[in-house]
């Protein structure tokens, strides 16, 4: 039930409190509580302002966000496309400079630190643009692929929904911190395409081959796309955590 969505906090919670203790620049300010336009507009400055991450704070960025390895089998046993993909050293980028945060949401009880709580976010990017070294093997209709390279995927409107649950907990410090309990990240995207280096030796045969397989590529959409989304999910809630562990809850929000 604790499903969510860290980019939203990593950007929220983090504006709305951190003022107090002089974490945050006098751009960004801390949020009455159901302030939900002073909420959008705060996470939207935090993208703005700090997308290289806080080295001071061990907060890393998300511009690109690095998401490491992912796997992917492409096709099945009985398709003409039976392919394993592996990339490694995989970056998001675009992530915290194109983003737009359309809609934030917290629902929280101030001053109450034993009850839960969850912030919802609603983000849109015109394109995320995706790169890492790859490792394709398998085979395409009768074409044997055991190759190795570069791969870049771009990603056309790419809509985001994050839902973050967390619980406050009581520090020796005598401070309350957010401990993420939950975060699920779901999107929506319009379209992709993708493109290869040294995928056969002859070059014709490669330029043909990635044609097909973007012709193709709901093909590799279907199982490259979660599996990308997975590790932005992994990413994005490691920072978030971060972001938390720094943070006295105690002073996320403004007093009525």
């Amino acid at each position: 039930m604790w499903n969510s969505k860290r980019n939203i906090f990593l950007i929220l919670l983090w504006i709305c409190g951190a003022i107090a203790e002089g974490f945050l620049p006098s751009a960004l300010q801390r949020c009455h509580l159901n302030d939900e336009v002073c909420y959008r507009i705060q996470a939207q400055n935090y993208l703005e302002n700090y997308k290289y991450g806080i080295p001071e704070r061990n907060v890393p960025a998300i511009e690109p966000l690095k998401v490491g390895t992912l796997r992917a089998q492409i096709g099945s046993k009985d398709s003409p496309m039976q392919l394993n993909l592996v990339m490694t050293n995989t970056s998001v980028h675009h992530f915290g400079s194109s983003m737009v945060v359309k809609s934030l949401t917290i629902s929280a009880t101030p001053g109450d630190f034993s009850k839960p709580a969850q912030t919802i976010m609603v983000m849109s990017s015109p394109q995320l643009d995706v790169t890492a070294n790859y490792h394709l093997k398998g085979k395409f209709l009768i074409l044997p692929i055991d190759s190795k390279g570069k791969v870049s995927i771009k990603l056309n409107q790419v809509d985001v929904t994050t839902v973050i649950d967390i619980q406050p907990e009581k520090r020796p410090d005598g401070l309350h911190y957010l401990k993420i309990t939950g975060y699920k990240m779901t999107q929506k995207i319009g379209s992709g395409s993708f493109n290869m280096t040294n995928l056969f030796t002859d070059p014709a045969l490669s330029e043909s081959t990635i044609k097909v397989f973007n012709d193709e590529y709901k093909t590799f959409s279907k199982e490259l796309e979660p599996k990308i989304m997975e590790q932005c999910t992994r990413a994005t809630r490691n920072t978030l955590q971060k972001v938390f562990d720094s943070i006295p809850f105690d002073d996320f929000f403004l007093n009525k």
